[in-house]
């Protein structure tokens, strides 16, 4: 089996066909932070996909970025001038992907060939997060300072999860609250986060960051 040291760009192209590909300058840490999923897995093309283009599961072997059980589902385009990549069967790759619209993953072949070490990085920055809370999972502070970073790399709903279980242990925390709306307004889950903002401040009536998040919500 080879191993494809190769991240692909994430970039949610769901309906979109382009009449050429062309990638964005980006730098390696810049295309984790867009990212929603980084992970190294085998691949196992399944065919057309419903909306068009192609769809590849894989069988994760390590995830760096998101959530992901032990498989997933990559929806891609083929073509060349779609930015289309074709994932062989059995091999190992690691890929960075993006949410759509529709829920779905996506990625495509805006690539370079630069190895793991931004991958690393982040991981390595996760796990320095993490290791206060396994020593305290009632640490509220360690899972604020997580929690933050989640959100600001992109990982949204890991975010949210991590919120969800300092909400449950710390139901007065406002800050807990202000973070998970966060995570709901990156999801585009503006009901949820127009309540929590608002809990939020009851707790906190002068909290400038809730505030300022209610302001940026969309009018009903």
């Amino acid at each position: 089996m080879k191993k494809h040291l190769l991240i692909l760009a994430c970039i949610a192209f769901a309906g979109r066909t382009a009449m050429a590909c062309e990638c964005m300058e980006s730098s390696d840490s810049r295309k984790l932070d867009r990212a929603g999923l980084a992970f190294i897995g085998i691949a196992a093309p399944l065919g057309a996909a419903p909306e068009g283009g192609a769809m590849t599961a894989f069988t994760i072997k390590a995830v760096f970025k998101g959530r992901a059980e032990t498989s997933v589902v990559i929806h891609h385009h083929e073509e060349g001038t779609a930015c289309g990549v074709i994932f062989e069967p059995g091999e190992l790759y690691t890929v960075l992907a993006s949410r759509g619209n529709d829920g779905n993953w996506y990625t495509n072949s805006c690539l370079d060939v630069w190895g793991t070490s931004a991958l690393q990085d982040y991981k390595d920055k996760v796990d320095a997060l993490t290791a206060p809370i396994l020593a305290n999972p009632q640490d509220e502070e360690a899972l604020l300072a997580k929690g933050r970073f989640l959100l600001d790399n992109g990982d949204d709903e890991g975010a949210l999860a991590l919120f969800n279980y300092l909400r449950g242990i710390a139901p007065g925390n406002a800050d807990a609250l202000i973070g998970r709306a966060r995570a709901f307004m990156a999801l585009e889950s503006y009901k949820e986060a127009a309540a929590d903002l608002e809990n939020a401040l009851m707790l906190s009536p002068d909290n400038t960051e809730a505030l300022e998040l209610k302001t940026m919500l969309p009018e009903e």
